[in-house]
């Protein structure tokens, strides 16, 4: 009797795990483009490796959810019904006073081991990535909208895009931009520098607009850190200090921008920005 359970068992396991693509051929179709996480934090990209056999994978995680960036190349495993990969690296997220984009550079982890597994509706699959230098932190990635608001939750304003770009109040410099792959949604990011390699930072990933309110609207999950920078403007360190703060920024009549800070001085502490030349 009991052989007959652990017979049953493995058959119910068998056919769950049955993949939403089972070959490989049909793999481009369901690969190729831009995935994103239920929460859209993390936002992976995977493309037609050039060789024109394998391809490859770019996942990138904001600093609210584990700051990294990650880079491999995957093939299909006819034997494991998955894909397939032993040379991962990851890096973590630069942060720049710099306009540019910042070089990765040397990877802090490489040649990692993972899998990349299709399950759910083959018409709406659900890709799920594990990486052994992350046990039990399976990540499950859903494929994006094919249109410039990622099939976001959230409704677009196109006022948002008065709030995009440099803004400047004193010491205080804040960049407004759009959060990766979702249009919806924007990162808020002020900092203040104290001399010229000292100062404080406050990010705001995936601001909303709040269309009562009439500003953006952070969630609870504010971070602020002291940062040290060298020469160049470069960041060398970084010490956190909170990681759930909330805040709003406004736009004025007078085309000026409140940013109003909602942890530290409820309702009193606002500082008023500027659109930065150039």
């Amino acid at each position: 009797m009991k052989k007959l359970i652990a017979l049953v068992l493995i058959a119910v396991l068998t056919l769950c795990c049955v993949p939403a693509i089972a070959e490989a051929a049909d793999a481009d179709a369901a690969l190729i483009g831009d995935w994103q996480t239920e929460d859209q934090f993390s936002q992976m990209t995977i493309e037609k490796n050039p060789a024109g056999e394998d391809w490859d994978v770019e996942i990138a995680s904001p600093l609210t959810h584990g700051a990294y960036i990650f880079k491999t190349t995957i093939r299909y495993d006819e034997d494991r019904h998955c894909f397939t990969y032993n040379k991962g690296k990851f890096w973590d997220v630069p942060i720049t006073d710099s306009e540019e984009v910042a070089e990765l550079g040397e990877a802090k982890v490489a040649g990692t081991i993972g899998t990349f597994t299709f399950t759910g509706d083959p018409e709406d699959p659900v890709l799920t990535w594990e990486d052994d230098s992350r046990p039990g932190e399976a990540v499950v990635f859903y494929k994006a909208q094919d249109d410039t608001q990622s099939g976001s939750d959230y409704t677009y304003f196109p006022e948002i895009e008065a709030y995009v770009g440099q803004w400047q109040s004193g010491d205080y410099r804040l960049e407004i931009v759009h959060m990766l792959d979702d249009y919806n949604l924007l990162n808020c990011i002020v900092t203040r520098m104290d001399d010229k390699y000292n100062g404080v930072r406050w990010i705001y990933d995936a601001c909303s607009y709040d269309d009562v309110g009439k500003a953006l609207a952070s969630m609870e999950i504010g971070m602020k850190f002291t940062i040290l920078l060298d020469d160049n403007g470069d960041l060398v360190s970084n010490e956190e200090i909170f990681t759930d703060g909330a805040a709003a920024f406004a736009l004025n009549d007078d085309g000026t921008l409140t940013w109003t800070d909602f942890k530290e001085a409820p309702g009193e502490d606002e500082i008023v920005f500027e659109r930065a030349e150039g």
